[in-house]
């Protein structure tokens, strides 16, 4: 474990912000803790956890109805940071939470020395500022995408944005993953997919593959 944290700067961007007595706190107060494939991490009901580092493995953020409809707001992998606690102020009152895609393993700062430093450090409260608002953003976004956009536009965005990142025309995925990613459910897949290749933008060569044909229609979907 000591080596661990001798070696926490690493995993920190703000680590070199910190005092002499601030390094110290944080060494002393972060711990390692191990999460199994599927199981929940953080609910927005708990008690804080504190500053979270992903040593290994993957986690989601996501939001289940009262009727079991899941809407996953983003994804977490090794090397990311997350707060784990309730962000006072914000205007969200929906229930969240993190679930392990993997098996996880976290680099936890425990809550209250986080909120002591960055009381006291402008140079973390500006990292964690940052840090919030920029996943308040993602969420803003999808829920944006979830009122205002169709199944098949949502469809279309998301195949552009994997030839965007990969580079590739084909997209190696079930109907099942896709409608995780795009927050709906696999049969609204299935059609929205017939409806692309009548119109020319995707062929379905088999089953877990399906072809970009055309991407600037796509494109105008």
């Amino acid at each position: 474990m000591s080596v661990v944290f001798d070696n926490i700067c690493k995993y920190l961007p703000f680590w070199e912000f910190l005092t002499e007595s601030e390094k110290a706190l944080v060494r002393k107060n972060c711990f390692i803790e191990k999460y199994s494939h599927n199981s929940v991490i953080y609910s927005s009901s708990d008690e804080p956890l504190g500053l979270a580092v992903i040593k290994s493995g993957f986690i989601k953020m996501n939001c289940i109805s009262d009727k079991g409809r899941e809407i996953v707001f983003y994804k977490l992998q090794t090397g990311n940071l997350c707060l784990f606690a309730n962000v006072k102020g914000c205007a969200f009152g929906f229930h969240t939470q993190a679930m392990a895609l993997s098996n996880v393993e976290l680099l936890l700062i425990n809550h209250k020395i986080m909120c002591s430093i960055i009381s006291k450090n402008i140079y973390v409260k500006s990292f964690m500022y940052e840090l919030v608002s920029n996943r308040l953003s993602r969420i803003i976004k999808v829920l944006q995408q979830v009122i205002f956009y169709g199944a098949e536009k949502r469809l279309a965005h998301y195949l552009i944005s994997e030839y965007n990142r990969s580079g590739s025309k084909t997209v190696r995925m079930t109907q099942e993953e896709i409608a995780n990613e795009i927050n709906t459910a696999r049969e609204v897949v299935a059609r929205s997919i017939k409806d692309l290749v009548r119109n020319g933008c995707v062929d379905s060569i088999k089953r877990g593959e399906l072809f970009l044909k055309d991407i600037e229609k796509l494109r105008a979907c």
